[in-house]
């Protein structure tokens, strides 16, 4: 294996903090080498018998640990998610505020709590988060660095799908199923989780527990969350807990309650954007809301300048994907200000449908408009790409995405995701995979258990209905994809 340079073998120590070494771990404890695939799978979740070479009382020691991370095998880490591209940094281990010791699952199920590299992980990382600040070449280097670790991580993993173990970092709370838009195709507020809603000492709970399994950053969503009365608290009592706290609303009530949420230590926010006019009308069916997006943004600039971040989540529907609502959303990104997202038609998740006349889904007829707004973008991208989260790559995917759909077989990095539902439910994402249910089990009881272990490595081998959210991590993990939508035209 050729060696690697400085920048590698810092990237390669922040995959360590993420417990990216578990690639070399699983496979030579149980093999004696690197790439021959045994009977892992069984091992790692079925609970079967670990193959009789395992040494159970062998642990490698802090140096020996640190030889294997120089070889970068291993990667787990993504440098893309949460979508704050402007405030945080590329690797969302370095954004947390603090770190913990926590129990990392073993080969065979159980959990190991004198890891001897946790003390080294912690280091690692605040030596590496302060070195970062005010290097913006520096960091983009280490966010290479980590792409590449990154893909050869999932290289491996498709060879051996058992050295995927779950690392939540992100935990996603539908804290309310009450919503006030009735967008077409959305379940929440008809048949999906009416009525159900979170209760603050719940959350709390849900909070400490998330930290507790080394969870960076939340995102509070819905339904439409600023209808949740304890939302500031959530937000308070997260914040001091060190998570980085989001939320994504409609943006209707913003102006509202922005007070509040500013007071409570939110920074940063989502905002979803459906047209303007007669399209925002017809897709939301609340015509008395046209314009309340653009009057909450008003006030909260004029209220908190940019100190407060904000991006705009344009939902890539049919009605939604033409050349006149993308220049209305740009139009409002540049006048307040806002990173422009692009969220892509979710055809298989559970509270989202096509429309009870099909009217979201793109027809093959609609591949060269769907073509030619991607262009757009690129074009609107390349001129101002502090606009824009999404690396060219995943922008030239899109078409594919939304009309191949369940047949983009590109393996999934859910195992970094937690969510849980306004009824307390747990899954690994809001597609599937459920874990157990908080009104009923802490989520500390239900994290890195036989359960998490094994909907982790199906997720990655999309034993699921191959969802389309978190796409671009995915393509930007898969090496093939990479390189093919790399290319100019590689679609």
């Amino acid at each position: 294996m050729r060696a690697l340079g400085p920048v590698s073998v810092a990237a390669a120590a922040v995959h360590a903090v993420h417990g990216g070494f578990h690639v070399i771990e699983t496979v030579t404890k149980s093999t004696g080498n690197i790439g021959t695939p045994t009977d892992l799978s069984a091992c790692a979740c079925d609970h079967a018998p670990p193959p009789a070479d395992v040494d159970r009382e062998n642990r490698y020691t802090p140096r020996q640990h640190l030889r294997l991370i120089g070889t970068g095998v291993g990667s787990t880490s993504s440098p893309t998610s949460p979508p704050r591209p402007v405030r945080s940094p590329w690797f969302p281990c370095l954004a947390r505020r603090s770190f913990r010791r926590r129990k990392w699952p073993s080969l065979c199920g159980e959990t190991d709590p004198t890891d001897p590299l946790m003390p080294i992980r912690a280091k690692l990382a605040q030596i590496l988060r302060p070195a970062l600040d005010g290097h913006p070449q520096l960091r983009s280097a280490l966010k290479r660095a980590d792409d590449s670790m990154a893909r050869l991580h999932h290289s491996v993993a498709g060879v051996v799908p058992a050295i995927i173990r779950p690392t939540p970092e992100i935990l996603f709370i539908s804290v309310t199923g009450q919503c006030n838009y009735r967008c077409i195709g959305c379940r929440y507020e008809r048949d999906f989780m009416v009525g159900e809603r979170l209760d603050i000492g719940t959350v709390r709970q849900v909070l400490e527990d998330a930290r507790g399994a080394g969870v960076g950053s939340v995102r509070l969503y819905g339904g439409e969350p600023l209808l949740h009365p304890d939302l500031p608290e959530m937000i308070r009592f997260g914040t001091k807990l060190g998570l980085d706290m989001y939320v994504t609303t409609n943006g209707s009530l913003l102006d509202k309650r922005i007070d509040e949420l500013w007071n409570a230590g939110l920074r940063w926010l989502t905002i979803g954007f459906y047209g303007d006019g007669e399209t925002f009308s017809q897709y939301t069916q609340r015509p008395g809301l046209v314009g309340r997006v653009a009057q909450s943004l008003a006030r909260v600039r004029e209220r908190y300048g940019k100190e407060l971040s904000i991006q705009l989540n344009f939902v890539v529907v049919r009605p939604l994907a033409t050349m006149e609502t993308l220049d209305l959303a740009w139009h409002l990104a540049e006048t307040h200000d806002l990173v422009l997202h692009f969220d892509l038609y979710g055809y298989s998740i559970p509270f989202f449908t096509s429309g009870p006349n099909d009217e979201l889904a793109f027809t093959p007829e609609d591949e060269p408009l769907l073509r030619a707004f991607v262009d757009r973008v690129l074009e609107l991208r390349r001129a101002h790409p502090e606009r824009f989260p999404h690396s060219e790559p995943f922008l030239r995917s899109i078409p594919d995405w939304v009309m191949k759909r369940a047949d983009m077989r590109i393996p999934c990095d859910a195992y970094r995701f937690l969510w849980v539902g306004p009824d307390g439910s747990v899954q690994l994402c809001d597609t599937s995979f459920p874990l157990g249910n908080v009104k009923e089990r802490r989520l500390r009881d239900i994290v890195y258990g036989p359960e998490h272990r094994c909907a982790a490595r199906d997720a990655f081998q999309l034993k699921c209905p191959n969802c389309t959210c978190q796409v671009e991590d995915r393509i930007r993990k898969h090496a093939p994809s990479w390189r093919r939508y790399s290319r100019e035209g590689g679609s």
